[in-house]
């Protein structure tokens, strides 16, 4: 598995290949949100989906044309992110520390 892991204050677009019932996971702040695709998956139903799965309380997630912005709620804290193998992070707000970090299972 390969992940990718950044300490970020906005993550701005995350893109994927569209993959028919598969598991999207993003882990921001150490808490998971997770999304299975359908039998008819689109870009914009998995954005939507691991959008709607983030506490709201925590991070102000926003899926437009099958991208993410994710944000913490106040606009100041960073936090932790990891994305799975079947994520790819396009861009990153500033300020940002990454790590490419590749597993061998």
């Amino acid at each position: 598995m390969e992940v990718a892991e950044v300490k970020v204050l906005t993550l701005n677009h995350l893109v994927w290949p569209v993959a028919n019932s598969t598991s999207y996971q993003i882990i921001a702040g150490g808490v998971a949100a997770q999304y299975t695709s359908d039998g008819s998956a689109t870009a914009a139903e998995i954005a939507t989906g691991l959008a709607a799965d983030f506490d709201p309380l925590v991070f102000d997630a926003v899926a437009t044309d099958g991208k993410i912005r994710l944000t913490s709620v106040d606009k100041v804290s960073d936090f932790p992110l990891t994305v799975d193998a079947n994520l790819t992070i396009t861009l990153l707000g500033s300020p940002a520390v990454f790590t490419a970090v590749e597993l061998v299972s």
